[in-house]
């Protein structure tokens, strides 16, 4: 897998359809296209989750907001299925959002969900490695795992 910058798009009720629910999914995934026509973007579904990949210059965020359907998105960072890449993501990430937006959070937390079993780490493990990464990156920061100012998702 390449590396690639983009939105995790997360929805709720579309979920709940049944029989329904592709065609729901299609549609919302033709809403989002359709409103980031100007953007060179790429919309695809994976895992009850809708993927956007694009360029951190376009203004997918500001589209997304207006979209129905859509429950919440992150900005995400795609990476290999290694823990080498997760952690030079999970790094990348958190250092765009602290520093190249000026935020003030300092509190975060690693939150991982593994879809593959055969991954050679449990979460809780990935957690704290990733997390590791981040504060040799960022020593500033504390790891707050019941108030978190930051989460940061992994989804392997």
């Amino acid at each position: 897998m390449m590396p690639f910058y983009g939105y995790l798009v997360r929805y709720d009720e579309l979920a709940l359809k049944g029989k329904n629910r592709s065609r729901f999914e299609q549609q919302l995934v033709s809403n989002i296209q359709d409103k980031l026509k100007p953007c060179p973007a790429q919309v695809e579904r994976v895992w009850g989750r809708i993927i956007v990949r694009g360029h951190k210059e376009d203004p997918i965020g500001d589209a997304l907001k207006k979209i129905f359907g859509i429950s919440s998105f992150s900005p995400v960072f795609g990476a290999a299925p290694s823990l080498e890449a997760i952690q030079e993501a999970g790094v990348r990430l958190v250092v765009d959002f602290i520093e190249h937006r000026n935020e003030k959070s300092r509190r975060f937390r690693v939150t991982t969900r593994r879809v593959d079993k055969q991954f050679q780490l449990i979460s809780p493990e990935i957690n704290k490695v990733v997390a590791g990464a981040v504060l040799k990156k960022l020593p500033m920061l504390t790891v707050d795992l019941k108030h978190p100012e930051l989460e940061l998702g992994v989804e392997i």
